[in-house]
């Protein structure tokens, strides 16, 4: 592999799951939906945090395409690889879910969020070595 493809390769790669993160919580993978009332639970909070969290993780992959520096793409991918871990405690532990463990918010978004966010974190930190390590 050429050296100035690795970092487009991890950064499309970093892009894709970055963006099926924010738009899975908003479609597929929501939380709980309003209540009787029109209110929303507190889980709706997450679902947008862990959103806008998709959203900046996708701007940082896309900087690890655009810059071509080497140190830069090292900063970026750890930046990426600690705001994944980030997003993986949003639910739950940052912001609390539904009291019933058998709610949408905690069977599906839940594991949603923080499988996609570990993945995520996993190829930053790939990306970080492999960049770290490479001679351009």
């Amino acid at each position: 592999m050429e050296k100035n493809n690795k970092g487009i390769i991890f950064g499309i790669v970093l892009t894709v799951l970055s963006l099926a993160l924010c738009i899975g919580v908003k479609t597929a993978f929501k939380a709980c939906g309003p209540m009787e009332n029109g209110m929303y639970m507190n889980c709706h909070k997450a679902e947008n945090a862990a959103a806008v969290a998709g959203a900046v993780l996708a701007v940082l992959s896309v900087l690890i395409i655009a810059i071509k520096n080497k140190g830069a793409r090292v900063a970026l991918s750890a930046l990426t690889a600690v705001g994944a871990v980030v997003s993986a405690i949003l639910p739950n532990n940052v912001i609390k879910l539904c009291m019933m463990d058998t709610m949408h918010c905690h069977t599906t978004m839940r594991p949603f969020i923080v499988v996609v966010s570990v993945i995520i974190a996993v190829v930053s930190a790939v990306s970080l070595i492999v960049n770290a390590v490479s001679k351009d």
